[in-house]
Order: structure tokens, then sequence, then C-alpha cells
């Protein structure tokens, strides 16, 4: 007699989500951070004098082989982007508590933007295609941070397993990354403005600070991608237990 349909479905989801949960999400931070380094490097020791002008990451990756490393590095970030929040997006539809049927959707509709935005940007650089460039870049900074505010409002609102209700560690530095990663963001616009003539010239820092924020802004949105994989890991977990309990 074949097992009940919610069973049978229920073994079928705990699988994917055990192959899924195996998915090292820290490879979002890992291989952005990394192509970063490398962008930046090159950039300062073949084109650019270091760190008096230290190069936006768009600026670096206008020559080559900067071009190539920031290309195939952020593509694959891209990749490793959609998949984790593929995942995490399944786990808010089993365990929010409130905003179940839109949050879900919704985060994964701001991701697959922020995802296409981060591939765009990557391979339009700002010489060729500089209005491509342009647009993709501010889509990318706005739809990252939408991300993160809901992925936060969200991993607020699971329900916890086992009875759990000490602080979620990993919460508690994502929230540190946001509160960092914004501020950062907000030096680099006004310094930004303020060095093309379009804020009040009291925000006229040197070109190493805007570089420098601006990494800091990418470097905060990429390791908050890495304090979700927990959340996923523990889910996955206790789907395959659930599963056992009913084929038993």
């Amino acid at each position: 007699m074949p097992p009940p349909l919610a069973s049978a479905d229920l073994r079928v989801h705990g699988k994917s989500q055990a192959r899924s949960a195996r998915f090292p999400t820290s490879w979002v931070p890992a291989i952005g951070l990394a192509t970063m380094l490398a962008t930046i490097s090159c950039a300062c020791l073949l084109h650019f004098d270091c760190p008096a002008n230290l190069p936006v990451l768009s600026h670096a990756a206008e020559y080559s082989p900067e071009y190539y490393i920031f290309a195939i590095g952020m593509n694959c970030t891209a990749y490793c982007m959609y998949i984790s929040t593929q995942r995490f997006s399944n786990v808010l539809c089993r365990r929010l508590t409130k905003f179940r049927g839109v949050l879900p959707r919704l985060y994964r509709g701001v991701a697959i933007v922020t995802t296409m935005a981060l591939v765009v940007l990557s391979i339009c650089d700002s010489i060729r295609f500089p209005d491509a460039h342009v647009v993709s870049t501010i889509v990318f900074f706005v739809f990252a941070w939408v991300k993160i505010a809901l992925a936060h409002i969200g991993r607020h609102n699971l329900e916890p397993f086992h009875g759990a209700q000490s602080p979620n560690v990993d919460a508690i530095i994502g929230s540190w990354l946001i509160g960092v990663g914004l501020a950062s963001s907000f030096t680099f616009g006004c310094v930004y403005l303020a060095r093309r003539h379009f804020a009040t010239k009291s925000f006229a820092f040197g070109i190493a600070f805007e570089s420098s924020s601006e990494l800091v802004a990418i470097l905060c949105q990429l390791l908050y991608m890495g304090t979700l994989p927990v959340d996923s890991v523990v889910d996955a977990s206790s789907i395959k237990a659930t599963s056992k309990a009913h084929r038993n």
C-alpha cells in the first residue's frame, strides 16, 4: 500500500532540502570578497597609484585583466546568491509565523532582480556600456538592501525549533552588518555626489575614502548572506527528522 500523499511529499521535499542545505551559502561572501580583492589588487598593481588613488570597483574593472576577473567572479557570486536566496525563501514558506503568503514571494522576486542586476553590471563595464552599468549598479544596490531587509524581517518571524528561545547569534551579526553597511552606503553616496559637485563641498573627501566606503558597503551585503545558512541547515535537518517520524 503506497504511503499517504502528505508523507510522500514530505520525504521528497526533505531530500531536496537536505541536498540544498549542503550548498555552502558562505560561498557568496567568499567568492565576492575574493573577486573584489583580486580586482582591486590587480588595478593597484597595474594601473592605479594606491592608496592615494584607490579606484572604485567600476573603474578598476575598466581595464584588462581586471574586467575578466570581476566579470567571472561576480557571475559566480550571482549564481551562489540565487541558490541561497531560493533556499531561504523555502524556509520562509514553511516557518514564518506571519506574512507567510506575501513575504516569501516578495523576497524571491526582489532576489531575482538583484541577481540579474549583478550579472548586468559585471558584464557591462562603465566605458563601453556606461548607461547600462550605472542603471544596473543603482538597481543592484537598492534591491540588495531591500532583499536584506526582507530577509531580516523574515528571520525574526520564524518559528523556533524545539522551543529554543535563545538569541540567534547570526541574526545579531546580521543586524550589525546592516547598520554598518547602510552607513557605508550613505557615506559612499555623499562622497560620490560631493566629488562630482552635486552636493555641498563639506562632503568632499578623498578618492580613497569613496572607494573604501563602497567596498565596506558591498562587503556587508555579501557577509549578510553568510549569516543565513544556519536557518536553512536546521530547517533541512528538521524536515528529515519529521519525514522519518511519518515513515515510522
